[in-house]
């Protein structure tokens, strides 16, 4: 029997001031293997728009997240995911 991973605590990255103060949207797609001890290890930016914004603070939240790992016969084991980062300017 397979559970998928579950996330704990997530961790929303701050925006960039750079991207804030030009009005700059995007999003990090990243990799990442989440430890049999629910630990994020070894994130890997898979897309990024645009490049060069927003993938260190996508990086830096990812790191903080916790996750209760995944689990084959009640056994629990490391596993890689992947995690789509929005950053969205709100409105005013």
């Amino acid at each position: 029997e397979v559970r998928e991973m579950i996330l704990l605590v997530g961790v929303s990255p701050n925006y960039p001031e750079i991207a804030a103060k030009n009005k700059i949207e995007g999003s990090v797609v990243l990799e990442f293997l989440v430890t049999k001890e629910g630990i994020v290890k070894d994130p890997v930016v898979i897309s990024s728009n645009p490049k060069g914004i927003f993938e260190k603070e996508a990086i830096r939240a990812i790191l903080k997240h916790k996750f209760l790992a995944r689990s084959i016969n009640e056994i629990l084991v490391d596993a890689y995911a992947t995690l789509k980062f929005d950053f969205k300017l709100t409105k005013e």
